[in-house]
């Protein structure tokens, strides 16, 4: 019948002078109606020397409804030494990607990587969420990074491109082909379809996606898009926005026409 204060007070000697709370002890707080009460069990969880017990509560916690109990049982779990099994976990965790806070999905993707990637690499590549398409793609190529795993995420990448996709997600996506690019030994026809698909979506009207989407062009060296990059250079865009654009046009492997490089010289 204590309050939460005296509850969190108690949990936090119970850590720094012994004893440490027992199994049913935290199982029984992190029922608590109390938020603040139900994260400090979890973050208790993931330290206690029988966590590996602890696995079914802090499942459950994964769909709490605050999300700081979520993002606690998301990194006790991550400090386990095993990990529930993948069928129970995958369905409670992928809610987790998709969420719009930043803070929640970044353990939640990290917790993915744990798992074998056979177990969640085509349903979560397929998924009907995009955010949950995206971080199980940074998942894949961080913790496996392989050609097969890099083609793919760019081909779930290139599928997004056909639909509507979000700014947020736009940025998103061209920083996972970024990722997916240096860390995957793909096929050069793969990276040439690749820049031709990004090249038809240069330029876009946000500045910062354009940043993103010019600097992955240089990468590709989609030259195709080397007149258009030069006409914005003697646009009226925004001078910083044309500094960008010039820097890396450097970077191109390009054989530069005498008025390309007037224009570039020009400016």
């Amino acid at each position: 019948d204590n309050s939460a204060e005296y509850r969190l007070r108690a949990m936090e000697v119970m850590q720094l002078f012994g004893p440490m709370p027992t199994v049913e002890l935290l199982t029984s707080l992190g029922q608590s109606k109390n938020e603040a009460v139900r994260a400090r069990a979890a973050q208790l969880m993931g330290i206690s020397k029988e966590s590996d017990r602890l696995h079914e509560p802090l499942l459950k916690m994964l769909s709490d409804t605050d999300r700081d109990v979520q993002r606690a049982a998301c990194e006790s779990l991550l400090r386990c030494a095993s990990l529930p099994d993948s069928s129970a976990l995958v369905p409670v965790l992928t809610p987790l990607l998709a969420s719009s806070d930043r803070s929640l999905a970044w353990p939640a993707r990290r917790l993915l990587e744990r798992i074998p990637a056979e177990h969640w690499q085509s349903d979560l590549l397929a998924h009907s969420d995009q955010r949950v398409r995206l971080q199980a793609g940074l998942a894949l190529v961080t913790a496996a990074p392989s050609a097969e795993h890099g083609q793919a995420v760019i081909h779930m990448t290139r599928s997004l491109l056909a639909d509507f996709v979000s700014d947020r997600n736009f940025a998103d996506l061209l920083r996972l082909m970024q990722v997916a690019l240096h860390r995957c030994d793909l096929p050069a026809a793969d990276r040439e379809e690749l820049a031709r698909e990004l090249a038809a979506e240069f330029p876009v009207g946000e500045p910062l996606l354009n940043r993103e989407l010019f600097r992955l062009l240089a990468y590709l060296n989609a030259q195709q898009v080397i007149p258009t990059a030069i006409g914005l250079l003697q646009s009226d865009s925004p001078l910083i926005e044309r500094m960008h654009i010039a820097m890396y046009l450097a970077s191109f492997r390009h054989e530069w026409s005498a008025g390309e490089r007037y224009a570039i010289v020009k400016f």
